[in-house]
């Protein structure tokens, strides 16, 4: 399958659930925390066109909201640099597969995360 890397803030509650999971099916994986080590320029660039800024920027949470008060009209305008300097922004959990610097999968969110990793 590839080596399993689960992207996010360890505190938050997706995270803690998605932690229980991967623990629970013995899923072996890195942990990368986005309080410590914001998402890099690869990540980012494979995120986006493999799957679209709409599907990992967290448009509900309270980032998203302070990025609009600060004039950020929609999704389109926020780029890589924002999300760097707030990750917070990144749905959790984001589940990253590569095999050999490729990446094979993502999954944004728990549901994602229960149908890549348990098929």
């Amino acid at each position: 399958m590839g080596n399993i890397t689960i992207y996010g803030i360890r505190n938050c509650n997706s995270m803690k659930k998605a932690f229980i999971f991967l623990e629970t099916h013995n899923l072996h994986y890195e942990f990368v925390d986005f309080k410590k080590t914001p998402p890099d320029s690869w990540l980012l660039t494979n995120l986006i066109n493999m799957r679209g800024k709409e599907a990992f920027i967290n448009t509900k949470g309270t980032t998203y909201k302070k990025l609009k008060e600060s004039g950020i009209q929609n999704i389109s305008e926020i780029d890589e640099k924002m999300i760097i300097e707030n990750p917070s922004i990144v749905k959790r959990p984001l589940i990253v597969v590569v095999e050999n610097n490729k990446i094979l999968h993502i999954s944004i969110g728990h549901q994602e995360m229960e149908q890549l990793l348990c098929n």
